[in-house]
């Protein structure tokens, strides 16, 4: 599998909302304007370009348009790699993103991991505003290792505080460990895919572990889960070891509790924690959950 775009992508840019720089994006498109939009939130290290067979593998209707977004600090836009000060910055691109691109014109959102907590916490702040979401994997928890996560969160603030929050972690590398050994696909072809970006992410700083800490904890407030509405629909493989494993029962527990909204959780069996650059038999079944639920909801984007 080549990276870059092929037929029905066109690449853009939006100036930062911070003034910094520039957040690419990228959008599929059979049509100069569709009736609506998917957008695409991906995970931490990752690009564009990494899912771009993603699109046309969901068959979306020919009026659909498709939107992906280089996150800043990843792939192509602006930023020091692996480095955010807080999720205000995320969900302000995106709030730009989607005032430039989509206007009046509905949407939905589907995010892969890291994407997922973005896609929360700018909805929570108000600004997106989706007709619903798909969340695959999503970073609903902080991770408990190398280190205990109540010792990350302290460590990783306070030297934040101190001044050292663009310094790296030097942890949360996948480009090091053997394919036999790694926890994120069943699939060599796009686990090489995968250590192969040609704009790749290594560490997270210690600020962007911080600011990780932040908005979970925001994403759990009972003011902020009232304010989540919209169907949503939770994909997790069975052998999730990136996010911790009970995160996302969780989370959906907290928000039947503090609203009336409800979030469906679906398990894929023998899934890891990229289920869309999973092996054939997984990726299907996660494609169709997430057709399924497109589905189930699209009269929302009319």
């Amino acid at each position: 599998m080549e990276f870059g775009l092929q037929k029905d992508w066109k690449i853009g840019w939006i100036n930062s909302p911070k003034g910094d720089g520039k957040i690419r994006y990228a959008i599929y498109s059979r049509q100069a304007k569709p009736d609506a939009y998917i957008l695409f939130l991906n995970g931490r290290t990752e690009w564009i370009e990494k899912y771009s067979y993603v699109a046309e593998d969901l068959g979306i209707p020919e009026n659909w348009g498709f939107i992906s977004v280089d996150h800043r600090g990843q792939g192509f836009s602006v930023g020091l790699k692996g480095h955010v000060e807080t999720y205000d910055d995320f969900a302000l691109d995106l709030k730009a993103l989607t005032m430039a691109i989509c206007k009046d014109t509905p949407y939905f959102t589907l995010t892969h991991s890291m994407g997922g907590l973005i896609n929360l916490y700018a909805m929570v702040k108000g600004c997106i505003k989706p007709r619903f979401s798909i969340m695959c994997a999503p970073l609903l928890a902080m991770p408990n290792k190398p280190f205990p996560a109540v010792v990350s969160k302290a460590l990783s603030g306070m030297l934040t505080n101190l001044g050292l929050g663009q310094v790296s972690t030097g942890l949360g590398r996948f480009d090091t460990v053997d394919f036999e050994k790694n926890v994120l696909t069943h699939s060599r072809q796009r686990f090489e895919r995968l250590i192969k970006s040609p704009c790749p992410v290594l560490s997270p700083t210690f600020a962007w572990v911080s600011a990780s800490f932040a908005a979970v904890s925001t994403i759990y407030e009972p003011a902020n889960l009232r304010q989540l509405n919209i169907p949503i629909k939770i994909i997790q493989g069975t052998q999730e070891a990136v996010v911790p494993i009970g995160a996302a029962e969780e989370w959906q527990i907290a928000l039947t509790q503090n609203s009336e909204n409800d979030a469906e959780l679906v398990l894929i069996e023998g899934g890891r924690h990229e289920l869309l650059s999973e092996e054939p038999a997984i990726y299907k079944k996660a494609l169709d959950e997430i057709n399924d639920f497109i589905n189930l909801h699209k009269d929302l984007l009319s």
